[in-house]
């Protein structure tokens, strides 16, 4: 996984975790969140990732995958 300041079991439960794995701030608005979120899951999208670019083994890219829906979900409840 990349460099990160979140801890992977709060993502979806957590505002700050779920903020900081889409690279927003606590302040950020619905709409930042819908456009990192959709830049994100492009990046690592299990069928269009490149691990060259991520620097992130095919596993490791769905398991971030699935830390951005699950951020994006949470965060999309509560904003």
């Amino acid at each position: 996984m990349p460099d990160r300041d979140w801890i992977p079991e709060n993502v979806g439960r957590v505002m700050y975790d779920s903020f900081k794995i889409l690279g927003l701030s606590l302040g950020a608005s619905e709409t930042e969140v819908k456009v990192a979120y959709r830049t994100l899951s492009r990046k690592y999208h299990p069928d269009k990732h490149n691990s060259e670019e991520t620097g992130l083994s095919d596993a490791e890219a769905v398991q971030m995958f699935q830390h951005l829906n699950n951020a994006h979900a949470y965060l999309r409840d509560r904003l």
